[in-house]
């Protein structure tokens, strides 16, 4: 392990390096990904880059080794094209604690203002708490909560929607 992963936007070069963390997520935490792993390893390179493309990857690089991804997914009709949702986020567990979510966030935040987005977006699994209070430390508000969001192998599961002005917006009622 380096002591410091680079931070880099991903091309169509680190696909596989993709597939193989979001494989390891959907593992671990498979209510917090909406594809299982069957899905995951049915896309074609094709797919692969695709999502990459559109979801605006950057991950951070143990040599080779990707060891955590965040997404940002801008676009619509123009009439929302000022908000965007986070996700995938993900960091391998051996890599938690230090600092890396929060230099994968602070990359999402910066790639939204470049491109002039208001708010950030996102879904958690309502019982990850410690999903739930990293996304708080970074400013998200809860905004909503979707009961029975995804299903896996059959057992519903709970989202919390949480939300993120990137503009000296004050929160209405």
């Amino acid at each position: 392990m380096n002591a410091a992963p680079v931070l880099r936007r991903l091309g169509a070069e680190d696909g596989r390096a993709w597939l193989a963390l979001m494989l390891a997520g959907v593992r671990e935490l498979p209510d917090a990904f909406l594809s299982t792993e069957d899905e995951l390893l049915a896309l074609t390179p094709d797919d692969i880059h695709a999502r990459i493309e559109r979801s605006l990857l950057h991950g951070l690089f143990d040599g080779d080794r990707l060891v955590g991804v965040a997404g940002l997914n801008p676009g619509g009709p123009r009439a929302v094209r000022h908000r965007a949702e986070v996700g995938p986020f993900h960091i391998l567990p051996e890599w938690r604690g230090r600092g890396l979510a929060d230099r994968l966030m602070e990359a999402m935040v910066s790639e939204a203002r470049t491109r002039g987005i208001a708010w950030l977006d996102l879904w958690v699994a309502a019982g990850n708490g410690r999903a739930l209070a990293f996304y708080a430390r970074h400013g998200f508000q809860r905004t909503g909560f979707r009961a029975d969001a995804v299903r896996v192998d059959d057992v519903p599961c709970d989202d919390v929607l949480m939300a993120r002005s990137l503009e000296a917006v004050a929160w209405g009622v």
